[in-house]
């Protein structure tokens, strides 16, 4: 592996030797959770720590993974006390860690989901429970379909194992947003604690995307997630395509599950928590040294705006978007809430049940600010606050807009 610093960016440049994401169909990196084992940074050659009260620092994968052999890194690193302007900064890295997900073939009979949905009359709405009936639940955002008449056999691994129902529905009363769903009568005890492992993957990336019916449990000295199955003893799992970075990247959109975007999603057991799935990808020590310019410090965009956005995400609320705050690192927004009352607000949705922003480059590019979000309410008063750590850096000397919700608010 060569690694590099590139001096226009400040961003680490790692070129592998081998393929980074997919071993195999079964074996998928996960390229957000690579990582390097050791980090040392230092400032004008006095060590920094990682998580301290007055600095901050981390290194985070920011491609897209889309060049199996290459991969950039951000150092990212904040003081309070520091001026960094024109400072030395030294970094040190060791052995570079990789995480992956494990599967197991299970002998899908059907080249994809979407072949599998043919395979008889899919379900209509009516046929879920609304999830205001349900005690449990992945996220309290899982309908319950109803037992069905069909007798699909998917799985060579598990021949006794069938499907009884399968359709497209939202996951819950106020998202719009349609799911897959498919129940699966397991055939014996057995099969049950098998098939409860079933995920659907993406047939490209190699990566997981299903919604499990999950109840917490304590097991006398913490409380857990555990499988649950419907209570006759059906196993349903749901396929939601917008949580996928492939079909919605930055994540909290606006998508429906379709017939389309399911042809690219197959049935798979999931294995990854019964073998060990993390390694040393590349022993080894890098090292380089940079100094800060300051001739590339931050421009920060700090503007008062008074736009209205429909929240379309949960309860369609109305939002005023007051101010916004912008740097190459990271996009807060100060928003009041319009349609309810103040005892009412507690319902509003959390950080991450908000969309992400777009940011809007001059030249027409759409940036997703992607899907580290923290913030909320106001105890008591009818404002939020959400920040959005950036995925990549951006110049703001570039940017033209934010839109929210297709709501486009102009910073310049």
């Amino acid at each position: 592996m060569n690694i590099r610093n590139d001096n226009e960016r400040d961003f680490v440049g790692l070129t592998y030797d081998q393929a980074v994401i997919k071993y195999s169909d079964t074996k998928v990196s996960i390229a957000a959770r690579q990582k390097f084992e050791n980090i040392n940074v230092k400032i004008d050659g006095v060590e920094i720590l990682p998580r301290a009260v007055d600095s901050y620092y981390h290194i985070q994968r920011v491609d897209d993974a889309s060049q199996p052999d290459k991969a950039e890194l951000e150092l990212y690193i904040e003081t309070e006390k520091i001026d960094l302007t024109g400072k030395s900064i030294s970094v040190s890295l060791e052995n570079y860690q990789d995480e992956w997900y494990e599967y197991q073939d299970i002998g899908f009979r059907y080249s994809s989901i979407a072949e599998l949905a043919m395979q008889g009359t899919l379900a209509s709405e009516d046929e879920f429970l609304p999830s205001d009936k349900i005690k449990y639940s992945f996220d309290a955002g899982m309908r319950l379909l109803n037992a069905g008449t069909k007798k699909i056999y998917f799985s060579d691994k598990y021949p006794e194992a069938y499907i009884d129902n399968m359709g497209f529905a939202p996951r819950d009363l106020s998202d719009k947003d349609k799911c897959f769903y498919i129940t699966i009568v397991p055939g014996s005890e057995e099969n049950t604690k098998a098939l409860q492992k079933l995920v659907f993957q993406n047939m490209t990336t190699g990566m997981p995307n299903t919604q499990k019916l999950m109840s917490q449990k304590s097991d006398g000295q913490k409380w857990v997630m555990s499988e649950e199955t419907l209570p006759d003893g059906r196993i349903e799992i749901a396929l939601d395509v917008s949580a996928d970075d492939m079909y919605n990247p930055g994540g909290h959109g606006n998508i429906d599950t379709t017939m389309e975007n399911i042809s690219n999603y197959t049935l798979i057991y999931n294995k990854s928590y019964e073998v060990e799935t993390k390694n040393i990808r590349y022993t080894g020590k890098w090292a380089f040294d940079f100094n800060v310019n300051a001739n590339k410090m931050d421009t920060e965009i700090s503007k008062d705006v008074d736009s209205k956005v429909t929240e379309t995400k949960t309860n369609l609320h109305t939002i005023t978007v007051n101010h916004v705050d912008l740097t190459s690192l990271q996009l807060k927004i100060n928003a009041t809430i319009l349609n309810m009352d103040t005892w009412e607000f507690e319902s509003f949705p959390v950080a991450g049940e908000i969309s992400s922003p777009y940011i809007i480059m001059k030249d027409g590019t759409r940036i997703s600010a992607g899907i580290k979000v923290e913030g909320g309410y106001q105890k008591g008063e009818k404002t939020v606050a959400y920040g959005w750590m950036l995925p990549s850096l951006v110049d703001t000397t570039k940017v033209e807009a934010i839109e929210w919700y297709g709501v486009r608010i102009y910073l310049q």
